[in-house]
């Protein structure tokens, strides 16, 4: 990388440090190379549109920032009061210009379309996606398949992941009695389904945690029933995006990687989004309404080789405990092959399950093992 870079020299010694471990490069070289660097978040009022007070003598929506603190501020490879931080300043005659909170830098525009996204499915239109948001008043940031679209993107690129068969998942159901059968443990029909996070009333998905303590946290509303935990395994592979791990963020000075950098900042704030419980003020419907387009553009949209859709989305839950959950979209135990199997059930009693949930014991009913296949 560093040869791509800069122009490399074989000198015996270093002009600054005299340093003798080569090679090296020219102190030329290496500042155009950080400006560069520093000019993807950071920029020269006299340059940029921005809107500039006449009658204040500034610029609106801007922190103005001198050289030191620019690389004090992002950990640049010499700021340390170095030679090289003093040539570096001197070289660079402006101060430089951070966007305040009033204009937003573009990671913070991304989330707060977002936000405006949700409110829109709630307060307006639902169904009617053609309308941008200036045809209805609001700022023309993007169109709603427009957003859609520029995440799905970045998705694609840091999310999208295969996993292999054999992938053990687990679900819980709350009963009047232990459940056993595949029929009972799997995804419900769909006159049975209520709104959920991925999936609106009436659409059955597949939904799963990778542990039981998860699973079982996920039904403990109903107290006074039993609780049932079916040991599933995936019987192919299966292409899903994931939203449960922490995108890292690339340094600023790893160019041409750092040009990413904005969007796995939003991507970061938007995981935090989907994972939230549900408001209250507005109920279940209204809360999942956003995730809900976003499952549907997921699983019928999203691009993928050879066509579109994926096969699910791994994400954090909500509840207290944490933990992973999975949804499996459309009703894989009932396919045929099937892409998720049971093989093992257990049960308890709701008093045994919360006095011992938090030591990852779970007493095993029957523990029975079943048939792999279509129920």
């Amino acid at each position: 990388m560093r040869e791509k870079v800069f122009r490399i020299h074989n000198d015996e010694i270093c002009g600054y440090c005299g340093g003798t471990l080569g090679p090296f490069a020219r102190d030329t070289d290496v500042f155009e190379y950080v400006y560069r660097c520093l000019g993807q978040e950071y920029g020269d009022p006299w340059h940029g549109p921005l809107f500039y007070d006449t009658e204040e003598d500034q610029h609106f929506g801007i922190t103005k920032l001198e050289t030191w603190e620019v690389l004090n501020d992002v950990d640049s490879p010499f700021a340390d009061g170095s030679v090289l931080e003093q040539e570096f300043e001197k070289l660079v005659e402006h101060d430089w210009y951070r966007l305040d909170s009033q204009v937003g830098e573009y990671h913070e525009q991304l989330v707060w379309g977002w936000d405006s996204f949700e409110r829109r499915l709630i307060d307006g239109p639902r169904f009617l996606f053609s309308l941008s948001e200036a045809e209805m008043g609001e700022e023309p940031v993007q169109s709603l398949f427009g957003f859609l679209a520029k995440l799905a993107a970045e998705v694609e690129s840091n999310f999208v992941k295969t996993c292999k068969p054999e992938q053990v998942l687990y679900r819980a159901r709350a009963a009047r009695k232990i459940l056993t059968s595949a029929k009972k443990l799997g995804s419900p029909p769909p006159k049975h389904t209520g709104p959920q996070r991925m999936s609106a009333a009436g659409v059955s998905h597949f939904y799963a945690a990778e542990d039981r303590a998860t699973a079982v946290e996920e039904v403990l509303a109903n107290r006074t029933k039993q609780v049932s935990v079916g040991k599933w395994v995936t019987t192919r592979p299966l292409i899903y995006a994931d939203f449960a791990e922490k995108p890292t963020l690339p340094n600023l000075f790893d160019y041409p990687l750092s040009k990413k950098r904005p969007f796995v900042l939003f991507l970061r704030e938007f995981v935090k989004r989907i994972d939230r419980p549900p408001d209250p003020k507005i109920g279940d419907a209204n809360s999942y309404l956003a995730t809900q387009v976003l499952a549907e553009y997921l699983r019928f949209g999203m691009p993928v080789a050879g066509g579109h859709g994926l096969d699910a989305v791994r994400y954090p839950s909500a509840k207290p405990g944490g933990g992973i959950n999975w949804v499996l979209f459309g009703r894989p135990d009932r396919q045929d092959p099937p892409s998720v199997k049971l093989v093992q059930t257990e049960g308890t009693s709701p008093c045994l399950l919360v006095r011992w949930i938090g030591r990852s014991w779970f007493p095993r009913v029957g523990g029975t093992v079943v048939r792999a296949g279509r129920v």
